[in-house]
C-alpha cells in the first residue's frame, strides 16, 4: 500500500463504490490490502473518530493539504523481481558498445536539419524560377484583388506578362505604358513609373489611396510592383486607347468621326470622374495633369480618367517638364 499522509480520497454522498467503517488506522490499511480486488484505496481519519473509508473502484481521486488529519493508502503493484546479474563478458560488451546520449541526439538532429536544408534547396532551385510556380503565385494574388485589395506583383511576373515590355501603348510625364496579359488571361496596361522619389513605404501608402477610389469614370488599379528601384502600376486595359489617339485619328480619317452624342458623353464622364476625385471620395485627390492622353475610352467609348494621384509620387521637376 502506498501511504499518503495528510491526503483524503474523494467520495460523494450515496457513493456505491465507497464503504465507511469505524476502525483503527492499521485495520483500515490491512483490510484494504487483504481484499482481492474489492478495495483499491482507503482513508483513515486521525481526528479521534477512527473512521475508515474504502474505495472499491479503480479510478481514485483525492487531494492533499498539510492541515488534513488523515492518512490515505493506495494499492499499487509490487515491484518486479530483480534480474540476475549479467556475466562478466556481457558487462564488458555493454561498456564497449555504450554510446553517450548526447552523441545520439546530435546525430539525429543533424540528420533532420540536413534533410530539411536539402529539400528546401531543391524546392527553390526547381520551382522558384518555373513559369508554373510564378503563375500560381500570381493566381493567388489575383484572389486578393477580387476582395478589393491591390495585388502586389513581382517585377519578374510583370516582365513575363508584358513579354519583356515589348508592346508599348504610349508614354507620358509619369512613364511608359505597356500591354500585358496576366495568367488568368486578363489584359492589363502596365505603367512603368519614372522619377519616383518616395521610398517603398510612401509608395505603398499612395497606392492604397489610389486603389480605394472606385468610380465608373476612373480607371481601375489592379495592382502594383515595388521591388528594388522598380515602381510599376497595373491598370485595367482600355480597348479604344486614349482620347488623344482618337482625336489624331479623326483628323486623318473623317469616317472615324465620333457622333455628337459620343462626344457629349465623353466630356460628361470625364467631368464626373474629376468631380468624384475632388469632392466625393474619402481622400480628395487633385489630378494636376488633366489632358487628352490621360482620358481613356473603353470598348463602349465610356471615358475614364487615368493617372490620378500620381503627382504626389513624382518629383515636381518631372511634373513640370
Amino acid at each position: 500500500m502506498l501511504t499518503l499522509d495528510h491526503a483524503v480520497i474523494l467520495t460523494y454522498p450515496n457513493d456505491p463504490a465507497s464503504l465507511s467503517f469505524f476502525i483503527g488506522i492499521s485495520a483500515c490499511r490491512g483490510n484494504c490490502l487483504s481484499g482481492t480486488g474489492a478495495c483499491y484505496a482507503s482513508t483513515s481519519l486521525s481526528d479521534g473518530s477512527g473512521q475508515c473509508v474504502m474505495k472499491s473502484e479503480d479510478f481514485v481521486s483525492g487531494y492533499y493539504s498539510p492541515s488534513l488529519p488523515s492518512t490515505s493508502y493506495i494499492k499499487v503493484c509490487p515491484p518486479l523481481a530483480p534480474n540476475p546479474p549479467p556475466s562478466l563478458g556481457e558487462t564488458v560488451r555493454e561498456k564497449r558498445s555504450r554510446v553517450p546520449a548526447w552523441v545520439v541526439v546530435v546525430v539525429v538532429l543533424g540528420t533532420i536539419l540536413g534533410l530539411i536544408a536539402l529539400e528546401g534547396g531543391l524546392w527553390v532551385w526547381c520551382c522558384r524560377n518555373s513559369a508554373r510556380f510564378g503563375g500560381l503565385s500570381t493566381h493567388y494574388a489575383l484572389l486578393e484583388y477580387a476582395s478589393g485589395a491591390p495585388v502586389q506583383f513581382s517585377y519578374k511576373e510583370l516582365q513575363q506578362a508584358t513579354k519583356g515590355f515589348k508592346e508599348k501603348l504610349g508614354a507620358g510625364g509619369f512613364g511608359s505604358v505597356y500591354r500585358g496579359t496576366l495568367v488568368n488571361k486578363t489584359v492589363v496596361a502596365v505603367k512603368q513609373l519614372e522619377g519616383i522619389e518616395q521610398g517603398e513605404k510612401q509608395f505603398r501608402m499612395e497606392v492604397a489611396t489610389i486603389s480605394s477610389t472606385h468610380h465608373l469614370n476612373l480607371v481601375r488599379l489592379i495592382g502594383f510592383c515595388s521591388e528594388g528601384r522598380h515602381r510599376l502600376l497595373v491598370y485595367e486595359f482600355m480597348k479604344n486607347g486614349s482620347l488623344d489617339d482618337l482625336i489624331l485619328l479623326t483628323e486623318h480619317h473623317s469616317e472615324k468621326l465620333l457622333s455628337w452624342e459620343h462626344r457629349y458623353n465623353i466630356a460628361l464622364g470625364t467631368a464626373r470622374g474629376i468631380t468624384y476625385l475632388h469632392e466625393e471620395c474619402r481622400d480628395c485627390i487633385v489630378h494636376c495633369d488633366i489632358k487628352p492622353e490621360n482620358i481613356l475610352l473603353d470598348e463602349n467609348y465610356v471615358s475614364k480618367v487615368s493617372d490620378f494621384g500620381l503627382a504626389k509620387l513624382i518629383s515636381p521637376k518631372e511634373v513640370l517638364s
